[in-house]
């Protein structure tokens, strides 16, 4: 994201061995990203935003943005697999091709905001909501278990090799408390 002034919304392209900008009028509505943040897919090949109600996907290999899809839920941020095969907003869980393929089931109502985290190999959603992480199957959105975690978390990841979830309960302050579950 840009850092100032009218690049504040808009995606910026830096190439790190040379230090050259670049705007990306093509991410986002018009060059448009909002507030929201991408999510990479852990191996390196897709990003997905949800930005301004324009939820879209960056293909790293192409250097190519697909056009936009309007979400059926507001301003959740992305959550991606390791391949971009699936991305979820919230509970919404959309292949590839951001198409949308089910609601998992919850407690929450569809417009809460809680932070979620794909499992690597897209089989499961995890779904932090105040001191439970709920796991819904991401094939039938089938609510499977839940279990207690020591804090109310802002942001939830799974580590790269799947082993892990990440959880960060942040304090807004010069503090964060990070937690991890074992999930193997």
């Amino acid at each position: 994201m840009g850092a100032d002034g009218a690049r504040a919304e808009k995606l910026l392209e830096v190439d790190l061995a040379t230090g050259a900008e670049r705007d990306r009028p093509d991410a986002g509505r018009d060059g448009d990203t909002g507030a929201g943040e991408p999510e990479r897919s852990h191996d390196g090949t897709t990003l997905a935003g949800n930005w301004s109600g324009c939820l879209q996907r960056y293909d790293i290999v192409g250097d190519s943005f697909g056009p936009c899809q309007k979400p059926r839920v507001g301003d959740w941020p992305p959550s991606v697999d390791a391949t971009g095969e699936h991305i979820a907003l919230g509970t919404d869980v959309y292949d590839g091709s951001l198409q949308f393929l089910r609601r998992v089931h919850t407690t929450i109502s569809e417009n809460s905001i809680a932070p979620t985290a794909l499992s690597v190999d897209g089989e499961y959603l995890y779904l932090a909501l105040s001191k439970w992480v709920l796991r819904s199957r991401v094939s039938d959105g089938a609510l499977l278990d839940r279990f207690a975690i020591p804090s109310e978390p802002t942001s939830i990841r799974a580590s790269p090799d799947g082993r892990m979830l990440v959880i960060v309960e942040n304090h807004f302050s010069t503090t964060s408390t990070i937690n991890t579950v074992d999930l193997r």
